[in-house]
């Protein structure tokens, strides 16, 4: 799993501000997710990236694009393909992938 300081951020606040994740999430319980994250992933420092079709998304194609990894979303702006040398799947197509290799 690779990650970076920016997509844990966004997780971070993403599970604070939506009313509905907050309710299902306590805070203990999201501090220590987010903790276990950053210390199971590899973390890097996101490239710059020409503008995705969502510029809210360039930190998470700049995290890809610095590791040379596959983009697992199901954010249809990044589907199909690939953006700026990224290659994009989906979650039913790396699933199909790690059967495969079975």
């Amino acid at each position: 799993m690779i990650l970076s300081e920016a997509i844990l951020v966004e997780l971070d606040e993403t599970l604070r501000s939506d009313r509905r994740l907050a309710r299902l999430v306590p805070t203990v319980t999201r501090a220590r997710y987010v903790a276990f994250l950053a210390r199971a992933a590899r973390l890097v420092e996101p490239v710059d990236v020409e503008r995705s079709p969502d510029p809210e998304d360039d930190h998470v194609l700049g995290t890809a694009a610095a590791a040379g990894a596959t983009l697992v979303t199901g954010d249809k702006a990044l589907l199909p393909g690939g953006v700026h040398g990224v290659r994009v799947i989906t979650v039913r197509q790396a699933l199909a992938e790690v059967r495969s290799r079975e």
